[in-house]
């Protein structure tokens, strides 16, 4: 058999080819790694299921690695810091949730993650393991990079009782959560109060908190329908219509791990209970709580502040919320706006009294008396003050 090579001026004529692509720079190799599709990329957050972990990948940030050094980039990787939220919304991360609480996600961050991978979850309650969780990472699915968004701990028929929880990861057995960040891999539940059910004035509905996020409304007849889903609802009043209801909703994302009131942020919104229609009348900012509605519901008494008080100085106070007939918000008043006060260096806070209890009591339709104290005084002009709001002039009654 012969066989025939190509004649010689074929592979002058290759060689010279690849030699000019290679002067002008054209000619290269190219070596990827092979990433999700986008389609895999869906920063949406999937629908809960249970203790089921779902990963939904994203972006994750490289100012989270636990390691400055360069090696840290290449091995698989959990973020050391874990954000905690009574629904998977990036913007509501907190420390402190309500007892009562009936689920809490637990979201972090991964990056170069493999197919194989031993993924493991401890959680603590009171520095007691409580509850371990294994699985094998399915690269396939997961994807190599993204966050972890719905873990969660739950407890749906009694809900989360009190105590410090917290959350350590391991990749293949090695810890993710640092031991110089176990704060932040961490969160508190605390005991708390939830508004005791309420009659409207005629008797007629029954305002119900059965968890710390939910207004439902109770008729006559037992139906019940849930007309507000909130944060954490921290107090209640009905207007004298019998059919609108204010609702202080409390945001604590801004709240330390320690459970103290500073961060606390309280917002009211008048809910419509027959058609469900809400209107926000304080901001968060504003931070306005313990509504108590003056009889014929033009006015809304509320106290202000977390009760920080700095030496001599206290952010709290009692403010008035001015309404129209529409229940329309159109102007709120401080106490500097009355005359009549003993003269102090610094202003009054109200105070809990058994004639007066905070935010305070309506006498009469404009009229509300509410028990003060000065910081840093004898005592002496401590009492219960009579705030008239068509003068404007208040006169201490005790």
């Amino acid at each position: 058999m012969v066989i025939k090579h190509p004649p010689m001026v074929i592979y002058i004529t290759l060689l010279l080819i690849v030699l000019s692509q290679l002067s002008c720079g054209t000619f290269q190799i190219i070596v990827q790694d092979q990433l999700p599709s986008p389609a895999s990329t869906n920063t949406t957050l999937p629908p809960t299921t249970g203790d089921t972990p779902v990963f939904t990948p994203a972006q994750p940030s490289i100012n989270d690695v636990p390691s400055l050094t360069p090696i840290a980039l290449s091995e698989s990787w959990f973020s050391p810091k874990i954000s905690f939220y009574i629904e998977p919304d990036p913007q509501k991360s907190q420390r402190i949730f309500p007892s009562g609480t009936r689920q809490i996600f637990a979201i972090w961050d991964y990056a170069n993650m493999k197919q194989g991978n031993i993924v493991r979850r401890e959680w603590y309650k009171d520095a007691k393991l409580f509850l371990v969780q294994e699985d094998r990472w399915d690269f396939s699915r997961y994807g190599a990079q993204g966050t972890i968004a719905d873990i969660t701990i739950h407890d749906f028929e009694k809900g989360l009782e009190k105590g410090l929880f917290s959350l350590r990861l391991f990749i293949n057995g090695q810890e993710q959560t640092l031991n110089t960040l176990k704060d932040q891999s961490s969160f508190r539940i605390i005991d708390v109060n939830l508004p005791l059910p309420l009659k409207s004035p005629d008797g007629n509905l029954i305002a119900l908190v059965p968890d710390p996020r939910s207004l439902v409304i109770q008729q006559k007849n037992g139906l019940q329908n849930r007309v507000f889903i909130g944060q954490e609802i921290a107090g209640l009043a009905w207007f004298p219509d019998n059919q609108n209801i204010i609702v202080s909703n409390r945001d604590r994302t801004k709240q330390d791990i320690s459970g103290t009131a500073e961060g606390i942020q309280d917002e009211l919104w008048i809910i419509d209970t027959n058609s469900g229609l809400r209107v926000r009348i304080a901001t968060p900012e504003e931070n306005l709580h313990m509504p108590l509605i003056s009889p014929e519901g033009r006015y809304v008494a509320a106290i202000s502040g977390t009760g920080r008080l700095n030496a001599c100085e206290s952010d709290l106070s009692v403010v008035l919320i001015e309404l129209d007939q529409d229940l329309t918000r159109v102007g709120i008043h401080h106490l500097n706006e009355f005359s009549g006060f003993p003269d102090y260096e610094f202003s009054p806070i109200p105070i809990n009294h058994p004639a007066a209890p905070m935010p305070g009591v309506w006498q009469e339709q404009n009229r509300l008396s509410v028990a003060l104290k000065y910081p840093c005084s004898s005592g002496e002009a401590d009492g219960v003050y009579l705030f008239n709001l068509d003068t404007w002039q208040v006169d201490r009654l005790r």
